[in-house]
């Protein structure tokens, strides 16, 4: 009779979250969180109890267990649920009922109960519904590139700072999205070869090459050219035609990403060559000489950044 393996329910409704590698994170944080926990429990019932005498040393040993598991909870993010599992566990095993407790009982089933359900739970997620971390990450990954994409236009363009700001917004939040992803990846039973352990590091690449080139457009967009003298036309066009490439490129490297599509990129070379031109033509104010010098920079930057995270997928 164990009746105290419910607990393997409860596990299976805990752990159960969206993708193979977070459940078996979450599996694994529950598991050492109740183990640690029982062992400051099996070790408080065989010395500590037997020399209490007073709810004053009840309370003085659930507060020690209590600060460790704290302690834990506060940490990393990553580890903090091991936390709540320690608690859980010490207490369950230190207050049994209104009496000093003497059973070990309690910490076996609880043990069991997680084992159980922690097995359970992987086998539904590695066999029955696969829902592997590392392909949603791909999706987010791209979907921070279009965001990167609707981005690139905007820099200097009257009355599309809110649409801008929408685009950085769900830039940030994909490729926060993307890390936590890659982080529950490396949970996740992958290929052990040479071409499995080449394809997971090939996706942290894209991504650090994509963020890359996030930041710089970023420095673009906090650059504004709008707030002193005009843009002589021909410069201000040959900058839209830039930023349209860049947008179409990025477009074509989300597709990429996403889906393998390969399609041809634009020649942001020539795109580059025809601000260049512009910019040196002749400009007659000296600080919009200095602020177009300082965006030529960082196109020039830009256009070597993309051109990486291309390569980088096409490899």
């Amino acid at each position: 009779d164990w009746p105290g393996i419910r607990t393997c329910i409860v596990t299976c409704l805990i752990v159960a979250l969206g993708s193979e590698g977070a459940t078996v994170e979450k599996g694994m944080l529950r598991i050492s969180g109740a183990v640690v926990g029982a062992a400051m429990g099996f070790l408080t019932i065989l010395f500590v109890v037997p020399r209490m005498e007073s709810i004053t040393s009840l309370v003085l040993v659930v507060a020690a267990g209590t600060a460790v598991a704290a302690w834990v909870l506060l940490g990393s993010p990553r580890i903090a649920y091991a936390g709540v599992q320690i608690a859980f566990a010490f207490y369950v095993c230190v207050i049994q009922g209104f009496g000093p407790t003497w059973y070990f009982y309690t910490i076996r089933d609880r043990l069991i109960g997680i084992l159980l359900g922690n097995a359970v739970i992987t086998l539904v997620f590695h066999w029955v519904w696969p829902v592997r971390a590392a392909d949603a990450m791909w999706t987010s990954l791209a979907s921070a590139i279009r965001a990167m994409a609707r981005l690139a236009g905007v820099s200097d363009r009257a009355g599309v700072v809110p649409a801008a700001e929408r685009a950085r917004l769900q830039a940030t939040h994909d490729f926060a999205a993307a890390q936590q992803l890659a982080d529950q990846a490396a949970f996740e039973p992958g290929d052990p070869s040479d071409e499995g352990l080449a394809a997971r590091e090939r996706l942290q690449r894209a991504a650090a090459d994509a963020q890359s080139v996030f930041l710089t457009e970023l420095a673009i967009v906090r650059q504004p050219l709008d707030g002193g003298p005009p843009l002589p036309h021909a410069l201000a066009d040959a900058m839209r035609r830039f930023d349209a490439a860049v947008a179409d490129s990025l477009d074509t490297i989300a597709a990429r990403a996403a889906h393998g599509a390969v399609r041809p990129l634009p020649d942001l070379h020539v795109r580059l060559a025809a601000v260049t031109e512009q910019a040196a033509a002749g400009i007659a104010s000296r600080d919009l000489v200095h602020d177009v010098d300082a965006r030529v920079a960082l196109y020039r930057d830009l256009t070597q950044r993309i051109e990486r995270l291309s390569a980088g997928l096409a490899a």
